[in-house]
């Protein structure tokens, strides 16, 4: 891939200008074995590191945080947290080592939390460090979790920590979504290595080494289970499963294999669009340069897959055709040994961390990304409706004209209507024939083929019923739940409703209430105080129809009541000058006095309902 020729843009500045003076051996490829379809290309012209920064400690494994301005870096005793905002000067801003444990070779990160476990391989204490790392200058250990077993890898999600023990080969998954680790189950098969493990979308994909790559459903984490093996450990040779990875849409899986002192080994490309059926694309031979030149940690993102090959230094090689990889980035020297690639921002610069457990410098090197940052973007739907809430026969008119494309052209809209109807076209025309709730999804294509889906509903009244109002046209009103509830409303006959909501509910439409100038229509109001007294409900009415309550009427449906479970009716009079057309009621249970029409968090309950004035 050559970059000549093109403007300057952030990328082509820090490709250039942070190059470092009197690195080593620059840009050395080597020349790969055509085993399984990988080739060679010159790698980047500017193949040389942007920034680098020395860490104390025995630097092991690092991690890119969901930001892209920070990496976590594992040292033995802990983990330093590095910004890496400019990847010219990545510097480390916060160190901690208070877990007692030692040999630490990993730390994941998921939003703002991050754990650190070990040992590695043997030792005591062990277990995992649950840190806050919503400061990373400041991470703070949240609890620390002692296990039985010594823990060499993991991985962290939201919800749930997975860990590795190291002596039976099991996994362990940790309920982490309280802050309070506990453990939910544990699960393996006979093997005698587990290394590593990644997880996406609810699939735990397990490096068993010589016994193959597990796909595991974790779907319900109480009772996981077993897919499949992307391949067996027997199907090729050698094996050492020591990392997998894939792409977003996991359709594309690496299988990264490690075998030390000699005899190295590469990286494996599969199809698993269909886990019952993965199919072998290519294989990534290591390099033929470095003396410890076997695979370990790698990333793909983009297309493009970014691995570490110890003294061989870090690679890229476009995937964007899986069973024909091609080298398009690589950099060794400086005596470095590498265990970690990953992206960091996208077409900018990726990271890679020169470990010092087995011989390398303890540094954290940023890279000049050979990839665009992940070519097209995506359209993004939107819609509006008018009229939002449309009776029965009512012309509707979606207009898709807010949907946006941020670097090319919608070339196409296609709606759902709800009711069996598709259309086509940037705006459509439309009307129901029932009344009730319609979901209207709308997607765009763009210029690249990309799409973008979205839904709202459509509540359709009845026919003469008058239009339905939106009430979030009104100031907000609310209860509070948990205490004193309505558990119906009948106003007039016309709009009968039960909520039980404990806070409050829309009934605005698809039902309407018809009165006339002049007249009246009763409200009956059903309630439950769950035990406690004093109580009051009232209604206020809009008839001016001007959307902020400043002039509504109020009805008092009762006053001070204990009854634990009761019902009262309210005659509401409509004024002889009020204006036609709809407008919005009120309905409220309080507790300890009247509330206004626009009170929220108070104890009670609010309906909202529509009146229609013929």
């Amino acid at each position: 891939m050559s970059y000549e020729g093109c403007s300057p843009n952030r990328r082509t500045v820090l490709r250039t200008a942070g190059s470092l003076a009197g690195a080593g051996v620059i840009g050395s490829t080597g020349t790969l074995a055509d085993r399984g379809g990988a080739t060679t290309t010159d790698a980047d012209a500017a193949a040389d590191p942007i920034g680098y920064v020395d860490i104390p400690g025995t630097v092991a494994e690092g991690v890119v945080g969901d930001s892209g301005d920070v990496a976590y870096v594992a040292i033995d005793q802990g983990f330093v947290s590095v910004d890496i905002s400019d990847p010219q000067n990545p510097t480390e801003i916060a160190r901690r080592t208070d877990t007692g444990m030692s040999e630490i070779l990993d730390v994941k990160e998921a939003g703002d939390r991050l754990i650190a476990v070990g040992p590695g391989n043997v030792g005591s204490p062990s277990g995992m460090g649950y840190y806050d790392v919503s400061d990373p200058a400041n991470p703070e250990l949240i609890e620390w979790y002692e296990t039985s077993y010594t823990i060499h890898n993991s991985f962290l999600t939201e919800d749930i920590a997975f860990l590795i023990n190291n002596g039976t080969a099991d996994i362990h998954l940790i309920d982490v979504s309280t802050d309070s680790p506990s453990e939910i189950t544990s699960w393996g098969i006979q093997a005698s290595i587990l290394h590593d493990i990644w997880y996406q979308d609810d699939i735990l994909y397990m490096s068993y080494w010589d016994d193959g790559t597990v796909m595991l459903d974790v779907s319900s984490p109480s009772s996981p289970s077993m897919i499949g093996k992307v391949r067996d450990g027997s199907s090729r040779s050698p094996n050492n499963d020591h990392y997998v990875t894939l792409n977003d849409d996991a359709t594309i899986l690496a299988i990264g294999k490690e075998q030390l002192n000699y005899n190295p080994l590469g990286v494996e490309l599969w199809d698993v669009s269909d886990k019952t059926d993965t199919q072998f694309l290519a294989e990534i031979e290591p390099p033929s340069v470095g003396n410890e030149r076997t695979s370990h940690n790698l990333d793909i993102q983009n297309g493009h897959m970014y691995t570490s090959f110890y003294d061989a230094g870090v690679y890229v090689h476009d995937i964007s055709d899986p069973s024909s990889p091609e080298e398009v980035y690589s950099w060794r020297g400086d005596g470095a040994s590498f265990w970690t690639a990953e992206v960091a921002v996208p077409g900018e610069f990726f990271i890679g961390t020169d470990e010092a457990v087995s011989g390398g410098n303890g540094r954290l090197y940023t890279f000049p990304d050979p990839a665009d940052g992940g070519g097209n973007e995506s359209p993004s739907a939107d819609f509006d409706v008018s009229p939002s809430a449309p009776a029965v026969g009512e012309t509707v008119s979606f207009d898709g004209s807010a949907s946006t494309d941020p670097d090319g052209s919608i070339t196409g809209y296609e709606w759902n209507l709800g009711d069996g109807t598709t259309m086509s076209g940037e705006t459509v025309e439309h009307s129901y024939d029932t009344a009730g709730e319609y979901t209207v999804e709308l997607t765009v294509t763009d210029d690249s083929g990309s799409s973008d889906s979205t839904a709202d509903t459509v509540t359709v009244g009845d026919a003469g019923g008058g239009e339905c109002v939106d009430a979030s046209n009104w100031p907000a009103g609310s209860g509070y739940s948990g205490y004193e509830y309505i558990e119906e409303i009948d106003v007039d006959g016309q709009v009968v409703e039960s909520s039980d909501t404990d806070g409050y509910y829309d009934f605005t439409c698809p039902d309407v209430v018809t009165v006339q100038s002049g007249g009246s229509f009763e409200l009956t109001l059903a309630w439950n105080d769950n035990g406690y007294d004093g109580h009051y409900a009232n209604v206020y009415v809009d008839w001016e129809q001007n959307q902020d309550f400043s002039s509504a009427e109020e009805t008092v449906i009762f006053e001070n009541v204990d009854d634990d479970s009761s019902a009262a009716t309210a005659t509401v009079s409509v004024p002889d000058d009020a204006p036609t057309g709809s407008t919005l009621a009120r309905i409220r249970l309080s507790f300890n006095g009247f509330n206004g029409p626009t009170a929220t968090g108070e104890y009670g309950e609010v309906n909202d309902v529509t009146i229609v004035v013929e």
